[in-house]
């Protein structure tokens, strides 16, 4: 499945979309063509991704619906958004870029870092946010985590932080096998670490990684 088109599901029940780092406008076209939303902001702080933005906007014939920012982050945010999508971007960017802004009006963020995704579950102890859903997409042979954040706060165990729990919950094979191969990694970097200093935090991550391989069913 396309990564972006497995976000549309989780925009439906909203009325105004703001898509930040929108690049060439998908998805804010593809949300208001299935009619999951009334109105879109669609942003990017680089002047190529606009133009071409605006001029997907013209061809689909939406420019009532779609209006292109250029912007950086959130700063584009208005006061009528109630759902945020930010895909494509580092989850460290994304997180500098959530601490930031004044989300009191938004009621649903969707999110799809391309790294470091426990920098996105680390947040919702800081800001009042919790993660109700996360998934797995392949898009050419790719995997992207996807995470679906609501107003409100739950409390993470270190094993949620790095593996998200309801990601663990549903068993998917494609994370499973991206498990797998986090785990590769980590055992070859370890074996080319002297004993006595390997980092903790990287043994602590392929135990839990190991334990929850062989707990798999």
């Amino acid at each position: 499945m396309d990564r972006l088109s497995a976000l549309l599901p989780w925009i439906d029940g909203h009325e105004v979309l703001l898509d930040v780092g929108t690049d060439h406008a998908k998805l804010p076209i593809d949300a208001i063509r299935r009619s999951s939303i009334q109105k879109a902001y669609a942003s990017d702080n680089k002047e190529g991704p606009l133009k071409v933005a605006k001029l997907n906007v013209i061809d689909a014939e939406l420019e009532a619906d779609i209006t292109v920012l250029k912007g950086d982050g959130l700063e584009v945010l208005k006061d009528d958004v109630d759902v945020v999508t930010i895909a494509g971007l580092g989850g460290s960017l994304i997180q500098s870029m959530l601490m930031k802004a004044d989300l009191k009006n938004v009621q649903t963020l969707i999110l799809q870092p391309t790294n470091k995704i426990s920098s996105i579950r680390k947040l919702t102890q800081l800001l009042p946010w919790m993660i109700v859903d996360e998934i797995i997409t392949v898009d050419r042979d790719i995997p992207y985590i996807s995470l679906l954040l609501k107003q409100g706060c739950m409390p993470l165990s270190d094993k949620d932080v790095l593996f998200g729990t309801h990601l663990l919950e549903k068993k998917d094979p494609a994370y499973r096998a991206l498990l797998e191969q986090d785990l590769a990694f980590l055992n070859t970097l370890l074996t080319q670490i002297p004993p006595g200093k390997k980092p903790e935090a990287m043994i602590q991550k392929a135990t839990l990684l190991k334990e929850i391989l062989d707990d798999w069913t």
